[in-house]
């Protein structure tokens, strides 16, 4: 017996740190191109990464690691990241906010399911709540909670925070307390046992917690899934919710749901916005005002019932999500539409940005501030992107910025002549700032292979090679602008490329 225990010491001292790295290399998505080998996948991430949280409890494995190059802390459940104060921000943020500023009466008593990285639990308490009970069933995530301070305003550790190591049902089902608001911020429902909170049985129980002028705000995601799926759980949510109504986007909608309709009332919420700290929570994610909030509704109460449409409903006993999302999860296309109002061939006049910009139509800087919002969480040739630079640029029609934004939107839809009548100019009256130069390389470098064959040869483009090298050499850590450089020369003659330069140039086909 005793050497059995020696052997087991030994072999689990030999395998020190296995866990952490196994967790700091899970999961590759089924999207991505599968490493080369596991040692250099090893590598590459611990060369990236610094974890600084490790624990295992009952439910799952609980990992905190700072990416420093980026200035980036996330956490890890079972090796998916679940948290984070990089992209996953925004959702994180305005899941918190948007129950408070839409509920008829300010909040006191508020149910958070699910903590994260307390984000968003932090940005609850910015409003004058009285009680928030936080559930999460990983105890080992309201440790790791604490490691994101900064970034939650202390939430886990307000006073008015009432931390609850519990199953959310389990929870509800023993607590006689009702809430003004309910936040429900889940994982995803392709993990195991999460569908449950994306049932019939999950928000009827949420119901009977509910006051009656009560708000529940609801997250799901649109990434790694199917329209089926979503419509499955917004037709769910409204069988028990008559009133809803979603927001945010395009990977993340946030959904707002109630008994009674929410009746806007823009002068009560631009005084809820204006409190000092709930504006500068706000501010962190680009949502300085109303017009920027109400610019991420994606369906009004009628939207939102047409998207969902007639189907199934989820619930514990006949749980669609549960063995659907795995599978979704694996053959998605990963760019799931969901019927957004805000491109509706109708105008959008059902959301409340519609009517409210009849009396305050924004301006020139509010369109700027929309623009780097959306350009900041959505891909770069979505028509929102475009949108919001258009607007932008027919409030600032002499602006070289709004320029550069519609410019940037048009070729990443490779609309090349409105792109070039928009970049050119700019470059030609004398502007040389990097991400002018990085647009307008890419610009010609769509322009030369859209064009080129062996009967239709490009000129070596000399003028333009110099103005990249000579951007180049004033700013070498800009790796968008040596990219783009390097991409124009793998298009243009060998010839145009080689010979010395301040800013060395890779051969073409180099990464």
């Amino acid at each position: 017996m005793a050497a059995t225990a020696v052997l087991a010491l030994v072999v689990l001292g030999g395998m020190s740190g296995w866990a952490v790295r196994l967790s700091g290399i899970a999961s590759i998505r089924s999207h991505e191109k599968p490493p080369e080998s596991y040692a250099k996948l090893v590598a590459e991430t611990e060369a990236l990464i610094r974890p600084i949280f490790y624990q295992d409890d009952t439910f799952a494995t609980v990992m905190v690691a700072d990416v420093p190059v980026d200035n980036l802390r996330f956490m890890k459940l079972n090796g998916k990241v679940d948290a984070s104060n990089g992209s996953d921000v925004e959702t994180q943020v305005v899941a918190g906010h948007l129950g408070a500023l839409l509920h008829p009466r300010e909040p006191k008593t508020v149910l958070l399911v699910g903590a994260g990285a307390a984000i968003t639990a932090g940005s609850v308490l910015v409003h004058p709540v009285e009680h928030l009970d936080m559930v999460e069933i990983a105890p080992a995530v309201i440790d790791a909670a604490r490691l994101f301070k900064a970034d939650n305003r202390n939430a886990v550790d307000d006073p008015r925070t009432h931390v609850h190591v519990d199953d959310a049902k389990t929870f509800m089902a023993l607590s006689p307390r009702k809430y003004d608001l309910v936040v429900s911020v889940p994982s995803n429902p392709w993990v195991s046992g999460v569908s449950g909170l994306f049932t019939r049985d999950f928000f009827q129980t949420v119901d009977r917690h509910l006051a009656d002028d009560g708000v529940l705000v609801q997250w799901i995601h649109t990434y790694e899934s199917n329209e089926d799926l979503i419509k499955l759980v917004v037709r769910t949510l409204r069988d028990t919710f008559p009133h809803a109504t979603t927001w945010l986007g395009p990977h993340d909608l946030v959904m707002v749901a109630s008994r009674k309709p929410l009746a806007f009332d823009a002068a009560r919420l631009a005084e809820r916005m204006g409190h000092p700290e709930v504006r500068k929570d706000l501010s962190r994610v680009g949502i300085n005002d109303v017009f920027a909030l109400l610019s991420k509704q994606v369906h009004s109460e009628a939207g939102q019932l047409e998207f969902a449409g007639e189907g199934p409903i989820n619930t514990d006993d006949h749980n669609l999500l549960e063995y659907a999302s795995p599978i979704a999860f694996f053959v998605s296309n990963l760019d799931v539409r969901v019927k957004d109002e805000r491109r509706a061939p109708e105008g959008a006049d059902r959301l409340f940005l519609h009517d409210y910009v009849q009396q305050h139509p924004p301006t020139a800087e509010q369109a700027a501030g929309l623009y780097r919002n959306i350009e900041r969480y959505h891909a770069p040739n979505d028509p929102m992107v475009r949108g919001a630079a258009a607007q932008w640029r027919r409030l600032a029609p002499d602006s070289p910025e709004s320029a550069l934004a519609l410019g940037k939107a048009a070729l990443a839809q490779q609309d090349l002549t409105l792109a070039a009548s928009l970049l050119e100019p700019e470059v030609a009256r004398g502007g040389r700032e990097p991400a002018l130069v990085t647009a307008y390389l890419r610009l010609v470098t769509a322009q030369t292979w859209a064009s080129r064959t062996m009967w239709t040869p490009v000129g070596a483009l000399h003028d333009t090679v110099a103005l990249g090298r000579e951007v180049a050499s004033r700013h070498p850590d800009d790796e968008h602008l040596a990219r783009a450089l390097r991409s124009l020369c793998e298009a243009l003659p060998r010839s145009s490329c080689e010979g010395s330069s301040q800013t060395p140039v890779a051969a073409p086909g180099s990464p």
